[in-house]
């Protein structure tokens, strides 16, 4: 009696392909405020993410990939600086101001403001949009492929209207209702709230 045959090898796992790089959205700008220049980086003042996930851009906000240990909810910068870096790996990066979530706060149980209701997620009476909290933490170095994409974010004192960032308010066109609101900048130092 003949031995039974050979299992045939197991096929080697194949490692998949790379994502595909960010591209960068017009020439190299001078290094914005706060960054000093660099032979190493090159500053721009938008990225095209890969997968149809949408342009960033310097003075608006984008949802980034939870750190571990933070949970599910996005990681929300303001951006203030973009860069590919030559050497070291290279990659693309991102600087921002980091939006807090209530639940990431001493104040989790905070209600959402009336200003936020009545404004809505969705325009005309949907959902309340997601609040957060402004704060000075930066966010040094974040790589860009960690975006899940941009997302619109309105800064509405109680007692005013919705407004962008100061540093686009003169050129900004008309958008859709907000996905994020703040209306209270966190002290994440001194564990302090305050009404903007």
């Amino acid at each position: 009696m003949a031995p039974p045959p050979a299992a045939a090898p197991a096929p080697l796992p194949q490692t998949p392909p790379p994502p595909p790089p960010v591209t960068w959205v017009g020439p190299p700008l001078p290094p914005p405020p706060g960054l000093p220049p660099s032979a190493h980086r090159t500053y721009y003042g938008a990225a095209r993410l890969p997968g149809g996930r949408g342009v960033v851009a310097v003075g608006g906000a984008a949802a980034f990939a939870a750190a571990p240990g933070e949970g599910a909810r996005p990681r929300l910068l303001l951006l203030d600086g973009l860069w590919s870096a030559a050497g070291g790996g290279g990659g693309a990066w991102a600087r921002g101001r980091r939006l807090y979530w209530p639940a990431d706060t001493p104040f989790g149980t905070l209600v959402v403001p009336p200003c936020a209701q009545q404004r809505g997620g969705g325009g005309g009476g949907g959902p309340p949009a997601g609040v957060v909290f402004d704060s000075a933490h930066a966010e040094e170095r974040v790589a860009l492929a960690a975006s899940t994409g941009p997302v619109a974010v309105s800064f509405a004192g109680c007692g005013g209207r919705p407004r962008l960032p100061p540093r686009r308010a003169a050129a900004a066109p008309p958008s859709p209702p907000p996905d994020y609101v703040v209306s209270f900048f966190y002290d994440h130092a001194t564990d302090t709230l305050r009404p903007l």
